[in-house]
């Protein structure tokens, strides 16, 4: 009867102690697959994360380059040695001298400069006339925007004025 009375001793309060241990464990195992289960949504959203800047900077690499482009375009200055040297390669290429470059003051078109220039070009009428075609035509990215009006041709002399555009930065 001792031995069933110091059994029994020793049983009821480990049978006390454990389910109280099991509960505290089950709680310690529940908050442990909580955090778990956060860090692993935190890491997905940081690889997520992660992927999205390297789209971001693959983005801003092309929106810089889109930019320059723009910038050729549409220049921050105006200034009309620039465009004196597009007029200038175009007629070489196509066969045709420049005579005359008289710009006119610059002028404001908010929030556009501009100004234009009185040209004289002799050569062949084709050729000049691909000339004009090919300054007036919708700018490339990468090429300057120049329009060309008030064409007046006479025998082999022609002349047209050249309008040229400036954006200027505004900070």
């Amino acid at each position: 009867m001792k031995v069933v009375a110091v059994l029994l001793a020793l049983i009821v309060p480990l049978a006390a102690y454990f389910p109280t241990i099991a509960i505290q464990r089950q709680e310690q195992q529940e908050r442990a697959d909580e955090q778990l289960h956060q860090l692993d949504q935190r890491v997905e959203q940081a690889l997520s994360a992660q992927r999205k800047m390297q789209q971001f900077l693959e983005e801003g690499a092309h929106l810089t380059t889109e930019l320059e482009q723009l910038r050729v375009t549409l220049p921050p200055k105006l200034t009309t040695a620039n465009i004196l040297r597009t007029l200038e390669s175009a007629a070489t290429r196509h066969g045709v001298r420049l005579t005359r470059f008289a710009p006119r003051p610059p002028g404001q078109w908010p929030p556009l400069q501009v100004v234009s220039i009185e040209t004289e070009a002799e050569g062949p009428s084709i050729a000049i006339e691909t000339l004009l075609r090919e300054l007036g035509e919708k700018p490339q990215p990468g090429q300057r925007f120049l329009a060309v009006s008030g064409v007046t041709a006479a025998g082999t002399r022609t002349s047209f004025v050249v309008t040229g555009y400036a954006l200027p930065d505004p900070r």
